[in-house]
């Protein structure tokens, strides 16, 4: 039977009820680091002032400070080595730290999930509630954006003709001549017009470089699109066309185009 693996980044819990109590941040942080070398099962510890200064990012000092503190008001328990030096031959050994429980009605020690090697912490996978711990101040995931459709789906839904490997040649050289914008906007003028070709829409981005996007030809000297009925509707009248421009339908297509 395979063993059941916590594939989730190593973390460790912490009671909601911490925040009930007046803590510095200097007090956090050090709970915070003791809580992460804390066995899971005991809620026993035993880190190196040394070492919670350098996580927590402050002096020995602060550290055995904040210790005091957290004993103080019920945190931990601390158990010190008070054995005599005998000189320089013995160095003295780190505090042995017990994580006690804020509230009483917690039955497990909040403790750390990790696969790291730390003298003190359990190696087991550690317990996946179903509570939410974080309540509101759980952390949101961004959800991912929908991508913006190529330039092949805009000619796709556009004209409803599927894009030959040449056509695509040239979708690619109008984007990268054009932009994506005026491509976009180009197809959806097309749409606008009833002229479904591709020809149509290479001549407006043609124009807009040549004359600027604010500018137009004057009416007289435009050439009056040749009508072209959908692919799905090849026997549509222009009269029929103007009348399918005001469905739903039709609406949808812009949408997709705007």
């Amino acid at each position: 039977m395979s063993k059941l693996i916590d594939g989730r980044p190593a973390f460790f819990m912490v009671e909601d009820a911490v925040f009930n109590f007046s803590l510095t941040p200097y007090e956090g942080w050090v709970y915070m680091a003791i809580l992460k070398h804390a066995n899971r099962q005991t809620g026993v510890a035993f880190p190196g002032v040394g070492t919670l200064a350098k996580l927590c990012q402050m002096s020995k000092s602060q550290v055995l400070r904040a210790i005091d503190t957290l004993e103080r008001k019920g945190f931990i328990d601390v158990e010190r080595d008070s054995q005599p030096l005998q000189g320089e031959k013995r160095q003295r050994k780190p505090n042995i730290y017990t994580v006690k429980s804020l509230t009483g009605s917690v039955s497990q020690t909040p403790g750390v999930v990790s696969t790291s090697n730390h003298p003190s912490v359990s190696q087991t996978p550690g317990v996946v509630s179903t509570r939410d711990n974080n309540q509101s101040n759980t952390t949101r995931v961004k959800e991912p954006e929908v991508a913006a459709p190529t330039v092949y789906q805009l000619y796709e839904k556009a004209f409803g003709f599927s894009v030959t490997p040449m056509l695509a040649e040239e979708l690619n050289d109008a984007e990268s001549s054009y932009g994506y914008a005026w491509v976009q906007d180009a197809l959806k003028e097309a749409v606008n017009s009833n002229v479904r070709n591709w020809k149509y829409v290479q001549a407006i981005l043609e124009r807009w470089q040549r004359d600027g996007r604010a500018k137009t030809k004057p009416a007289a000297k435009t050439p009056a699109p040749v009508f072209v009925p959908p692919p799905d509707k090849p026997g549509m009248t222009p009269e029929e066309f103007a009348a399918y421009q005001q469905t739903p339908e039709y609406q949808a297509l812009k949408e997709v185009l705007s």
